[in-house]
Parts: C-alpha cells; structure tokens; sequence
C-alpha cells in the first residue's frame, strides 16, 4: 500500500521576468568569446571529442534510470549486434542526443519538433514505450521505485492534467 509521494510541481514561470545584474551579463559574454576563441582556434581538434563526451552523457543519464552495461556491450549495441536491453537503450539515448544536437546546429532553437523527435528516437524499440515515443506522455511517470508503484522513486515529475493549456 502506497503510503505517501511527493511530485514534483514545477514553480510557474511564464510570466515572470528575469534580469541578469550586469557583472553576470559581462561575465557570460566573457565566457562566450572565450569559447568562439577557443573554437575557432582549436574547433577541428576538439570535434573529436564530440562523440565521447556525447556518449559518456547518455550512459550517465542512463544511470539515473538504473540502467547500467559495460564498454562492451555497449559497443556492441552501437554496431548492431546482441547486447542487453540497458546497452541498447544507452545507444538510443546517444542516438537521441546526437540528433537534437544536429538539430539545434541547424535551427539554433531547440523546437518541439527537436524534442518530439528525440523521445522517438530514444523510446522506439523500447517495447513498454513504443506506442507513445515522440509522444508527450498521457499517464504519470516516475523514476526509480518500482514499474507498479513510485513509492521509493528517486524522482516523480508533475502529472500532465497540471499542465496549462
């Protein structure tokens, strides 16, 4: 018997305004030419980094929903061949990163589109999620405590009838 759960309620920040005192602001702007610098002078080195720092985020954000495979199995999802369902789901999520990451590269927006896009990406050949990927989701979901219950859930999002039209 569930005896108690706390969601998550996002804070409502639609309307709000929001102003960056000005240090902040020539601090980023700082930052931001110290990264087209660094770009521009050493962009065709670092892009080889793409693909590992893309792959160590997908597999790190695979932790959080308790999936876990070795560099083996792991490579062995990314060519295609057998390997366990966490593997697999780790490369889908590269897959999906990849892809939203290209997107933006070109749009210079993450859209709806991009999102949508990405959850299909990362859901269709999961067999429990596969009629809903790049769907918003229609029933509440959790992460962690168990696939019948978010008692014990690391992490509970808000219910989607919150959502405002």
């Amino acid at each position: 018997m569930v005896r108690s759960i706390r969601a998550c309620i996002p804070p409502e920040i639609a309307t709000r305004t929001f102003t960056l005192g000005s240090q902040i602001v020539a601090r980023s702007e700082s930052a931001v030419r110290a990264i087209s610098n660094l770009d521009s002078v050493r962009g065709e080195v670092l892009k080889s980094l793409d693909r590992l720092l893309i792959r160590t985020e997908s597999v790190a954000s695979s932790r959080i929903e308790g999936l876990a495979a070795t560099s083996e199995e792991y490579a062995r999802a990314q060519n295609g061949n057998k390997s366990n369902a966490s593997a697999v789901a780790m490369v889908a999520g590269t897959h999906a990163l990849s892809g939203l990451i290209a997107c933006v590269g070109i749009t210079g927006k993450i859209t709806e589109m991009a999102i949508k896009t990405a959850h299909h990406t990362l859901m269709k050949d999961l067999p429990r999620e596969q009629e809903s990927a790049g769907q918003y989701r229609r029933v509440q979901n959790w992460i962690g405590g168990s696939n019948h219950s978010p008692l014990g859930a690391i992490f509970i999002p808000h219910h989607q009838k919150l959502l405002r039209s």
